[in-house]
């Protein structure tokens, strides 16, 4: 049985109509009618606000909740407000037209949705992504994070501009997993940054290496690169760090952990029970119940992980960062 004809067998609440997303117009100066760059197909709509009531309602409540949203503000300040409709991106991970097999290709909308609830958990700024299917596609959908007196500024360039004048080799931040390297490479741009920004230099390493710690050794995300990583900027040149986001590629190449170690076992000559077991393990990972217990399991995981890289390097991060002490702290909130 082929994926697509596979899903489409099952009951699925998620379904979109073409009602609960609206295209923008071609007069829109943030978000264009058009499709963005990337692996998979990504746009920006105006979504119906009921499709994220949950996500509103922990923002609303819960001061530990660490989803970004532009919206985030508005919504403490007027406990009552949400607009009827929201800017939110759809990223396409699987399509009709596709004739790829590949079961993690597949997955990526569970493994987007899993990531970022264990990243909120963690209390680690995330967005919220929602699994969705639409028209002949299967997705998710996350509301923009941007507010409309921000910019992104893009790191890796301005490291790249920086080191350009110094003749020296550039591999992508983080390419070379260097931390050591790549520790002094965030510096040089944050010493830039400081003649023409705002921002807290320690803090911005921290939350930095917090994410890269988090994906790499939490997440188990192979694809941790420079075009993941980056900053806000606000009308009154404040700079904080981007939200974490892009979760397609999380638990792919991991070991230590059997969340989806169906994956390593499926062909795609017959696959349909284990699609199914997924299935079934991914509604009950996603409760809350259970997944805080997943959480704390991984959180522990990473702390002696984060310990065992920072000894074995010999490196002494104490003087901006002191990652697993964070992460532990992390645990008053279960």
């Amino acid at each position: 049985m082929h994926f697509f004809d596979y899903i489409k067998s099952r009951k699925n609440k998620d379904i979109l109509t073409d009602d609960s997303l609206k295209e923008y117009d071609d007069t829109s100066p943030k978000y264009p009618n058009q499709i963005l760059n990337g692996i998979h197909a990504k746009k920006f709509y105006r979504c119906d606000s009921a499709l994220f009531d949950q996500m509103f309602d922990e923002i609303r409540n819960n001061p530990n909740c660490s989803y970004k949203t532009y919206l985030n503000d508005l919504i403490k300040q007027e406990k009552d407000y949400i607009p009827e409709r929201v800017s939110a991106m759809l990223k396409i991970t699987s399509d009709v037209y596709s004739h790829s097999n590949d079961i993690i290709d597949n997955f990526a909308s569970e493994k987007e949705v899993l990531s970022s609830r264990i990243a909120n958990f963690l209390g680690v700024p995330t967005v919220y992504n929602k699994k969705i299917r639409f028209r002949d596609s299967a997705g998710i959908l996350s509301v923009d994070f941007l507010k409309s007196d921000e910019k992104i500024l893009d790191v890796d360039d301005d490291i790249n501009m920086i080191e350009s004048e110094l003749d020296v080799d550039r591999p992508g931040l983080f390419d070379n997993m260097n931390l050591e390297q790549t520790m002094a490479r965030l510096n040089s741009v944050l010493f830039y940054y400081e003649k023409m920004y705002n921002f807290d230099h320690q803090q911005i390493l921290k939350d930095i290496l917090t994410q890269y710690f988090v994906k790499t050794y939490v997440l188990d995300d192979r694809d941790f690169g420079y075009h993941n990583v980056g900053v806000t900027c606000d009308k009154n040149n404040c700079i904080q760090v981007l939200p974490m986001f892009d979760y397609e590629m999380t638990f792919s190449n991991s070991n230590n952990n059997n969340i989806y170690e169906d994956f390593r076992y499926a062909t795609c000559l017959d696959y349909t029970n284990i699609l199914e077991n997924i299935n079934l393990k991914f509604k009950e990972l996603i409760k809350p119940d259970n997944l805080k217990k997943l959480t704390k399991d991984l959180n522990s995981q990473f702390v002696h992980n984060a310990k065992v890289l920072l000894k074995s390097k010999q490196q002494d991060f104490d003087k901006y960062l002191d990652i697993s002490k964070y992460m532990l702290t992390q645990n008053e909130k279960f």
